[in-house]
């Protein structure tokens, strides 16, 4: 057995990891160990590296329809028993589903690690998908469908990545629409997951407080007899449609319209992505940010407005979003536009790109202080980079960007680009 040990990148920062543990298994499934002793607890996730980018066209909301499913009972327990060995451990085991991921995850007291890994396990694997099953909560999918779809900062955003992604996997909702999850049967989970849960997919990771050489004992145990599957689809295809200048809007009778604005960014592992993160941060990303500041602190006019980057595997999007009265809408669209055009008369400054640099660092080191944070940043840089990227890794990168290197971002992405706006409220933009 071959364990291969992380380096630590060589920065000025303290080091706040010391080893993270990797091991591929003879099938493909590759297990990511951190052990903290210095704590109570342990994290737990198993990762799909596959998520709703996956799906054919109709089989739209079949990962996350999969992602309830898993709670439903499995060869050895039912839904109830389940829900009671859940409860037993003191902790609680999650899920989400994503473009790209589908998760099962918990945190529980350390002296439950090892119990979390057998029914978790369990779940993944050993999920019976049973139709009586499917059909009841088929219903709870759809009622989720109409709970989203009546939140407006829900529905916007949904809007949004439809008209900046059309006719593409990235466009479509992750949790289906209400005509595809009413077509969903046994035969299309089955199918789904044998496609695409392959073992060279599946990630185990773990952080906390444990025994290292007990729990690859106990990953072997538990994963060992997998067998190597055939290569599912590309976790997101690489073909984009290319941005184009598009309004849309949909008409509800709101109190206020709520909006997104953006375009077409760099994807995660693209080089620009840092710089870019950080730029958005400045535009938006914060209460002294110039967005922030320009529309609710200077005038009022939204409670509140933000702009973030939204990265993905091979292409990534920025997104400024918000909500303000009806009659303030056309102002809010227009201040933000010229928040964007000023970014080449005005560029982000030193000080400005200091505070960026604080907040993203300070996130990420605040998160090694959680188990749930470590487990997760864990994996998803496996499935990113295909090795851990440690903290200091990232904050030496971060602290290597000008105030040119932005304005040249800023002119390459935002500036003059094409851009959408979706609306979602009684008046749409002029």
């Amino acid at each position: 057995m071959k364990i291969d040990s992380s380096k630590k990148a060589n920065t000025t920062t303290k080091p706040t990891i010391a080893h993270v543990y990797k091991e591929t298994l003879d099938n493909g499934v590759r297990v990511l160990l951190d052990p903290m002793p210095q704590v109570r607890s342990a994290s737990i996730g198993l990762y799909i590296d596959a998520g709703s980018a996956n799906e054919l066209p109709q089989e739209n909301g079949t990962a996350h329809c999969i992602e309830h499913m898993l709670f439903k009972g499995t060869t050895k327990h039912s839904s109830r028993q389940l829900s009671e060995i859940q409860n037993l451990l003191g902790g609680q085991i999650n899920a989400y589903t994503n473009t790209e991921t589908l998760c099962l995850h918990a945190s529980v007291v350390d002296n439950q690690l090892l119990a979390a890994m057998d029914i978790m396990t369990e779940m993944m694997l050993e999920s019976l998908f049973s139709p009586a099953e499917i059909e009841r909560e088929r219903t709870v999918i759809l009622d989720e469908i109409a709970m989203c779809e009546d939140d407006p900062e829900e529905a916007i955003m949904d809007l949004f990545l439809n008209t900046i992604y059309p006719n593409h996997p990235l466009g479509r909702p992750i949790i289906g629409t209400a005509k595809t999850v009413a077509q969903i049967n046994q035969d299309d989970l089955l199918s789904f997951m044998h496609r695409e849960f392959t073992p060279d997919r599946l990630i185990l990771s773990v952080t906390g407080n444990f025994d290292l050489e007990q729990i690859r004992e106990k990953a072997h145990e538990l994963l060992d007899n997998l067998k190597p599957g055939a290569t599912g689809m590309p976790q997101t295809p690489l073909t984009v449609p290319e941005t184009r200048f598009s309004v849309r809007h949909e008409h509800r009778k709101l109190q206020q319209t709520h909006l997104c604005l953006g375009g077409i960014g760099p994807h995660r592992t693209h080089k620009d992505w840092p710089g870019f993160n950080l730029m958005m941060m400045a535009l938006g990303g914060s209460t002294s940010s110039r967005i922030f500041q320009q529309i609710r602190e200077n005038n009022g006019l939204a409670y509140n407005i933000g702009a973030t980057g939204y990265p993905g595997r091979n292409t990534g999007c920025y997104i400024i979003d918000g909500a303000t009265t009806n009659k303030n809408l056309d102002r809010v669209v227009d201040l933000c536009r010229k928040e964007i055009d000023n970014l080449r008369t005005r560029p982000i400054t030193d000080y400005e790109l200091r505070i960026a640099r604080q907040q993203c660092a300070t996130g990420l080191l605040l998160g090694l202080e959680s188990t749930n944070a470590r487990m997760s940043r864990m994996a998803t840089s496996e499935m990113l980079f295909g090795r851990h990227v440690s903290v200091e890794e990232a904050i030496d990168q971060i602290n290597k960007i000008t105030t040119d290197d932005i304005a040249k971002l800023a002119d390459q992405y935002l500036i003059g680009t094409p851009y959408a706006l979706t609306t979602i409220g009684a008046k749409a933009s002029a």
